[in-house]
């Protein structure tokens, strides 16, 4: 999937959170890495606060702060760039294992 990014500006592209439907609740998912970072930027992890949109059910919106993977471009590019990100995946309590999950970003900066 590709995400879009105004040129110059810090732009959150991916949360990267876990939560209760229950309670609300935000768990924050852990061992976040920026594996490879963009060519024609940065990308890092930042906090922001956002109204949880309807596809939440009763918890739509709450704000709420969770992490975000943000990216920014550099100077004045424009076009296409890509990073990768990975996170500890827990697995099942049956398997007792958790392992590196990657996920490549693609970014279109305008």
């Amino acid at each position: 999937m590709t995400r879009s990014a105004a040129r110059g500006k810090a732009t959150p592209m991916e949360p990267l959170f876990a939560w209760t439907r229950e309670t609300c609740a935000i768990y924050p998912v852990q061992n976040v890495r920026i594996e490879q970072q963009p060519q024609h930027g940065t990308a890092s992890i930042a906090t922001v606060n956002v109204k949880l949109p309807a596809s939440f059910g009763v918890c739509a919106g709450t704000n709420v702060d969770m992490p975000w993977v943000v990216y920014q471009s550099a100077g004045t590019f424009s076009g296409a760039d890509h990073f990768t990100v990975s996170w500890v995946s827990h697995a099942t309590v049956l398997e007792n294992t958790s392992r590196y999950q990657f996920y490549d970003v693609a970014v279109t900066v305008r």
